[in-house]
């Protein structure tokens, strides 16, 4: 990711942290479903990794224990720079309920 406004590296950015966490536990809870899976293989790659100097490269997404999973976004956004008063402990709270409300969704 070019830095020439931001030099914090994206991983270290909290609410980036947040964003690929939340499409990440979409895409993997979705994936467990068959019929879902086969339809979301079928289209182009949903979460891309971008850098400069770099060509795009579709993100693997793993499908690890959920407990696992949660914990370590929430230790990444955690572990991340906020530059808004507030956010790093309003964040980690609000993936955790989008983590809840996709759960109940998809059960």
């Amino acid at each position: 990711v070019d830095t020439r406004y931001n030099e914090r590296s994206y991983d270290d950015r909290g609410w980036c942290c947040f964003e690929s966490g939340v499409s990440r536990e979409l895409l993997v809870r979705l994936s467990v479903y068959p019929r879902m899976k086969a339809e979301l293989d079928e289209l182009p790659p949903k979460l891309i990794s971008l850098a400069s100097g770099k060509a795009p490269e579709p993100v693997e997404l793993s499908n690890s224990d959920v407990s696992q999973r949660v914990q370590q976004v929430v230790e990444s956004i955690e572990t991340a720079t906020f530059t808004g008063k507030g956010d790093k402990e309003k964040v980690p709270r609000l993936y955790k309920d989008y983590v809840e409300k996709v759960a109940k969704v998809l059960t």
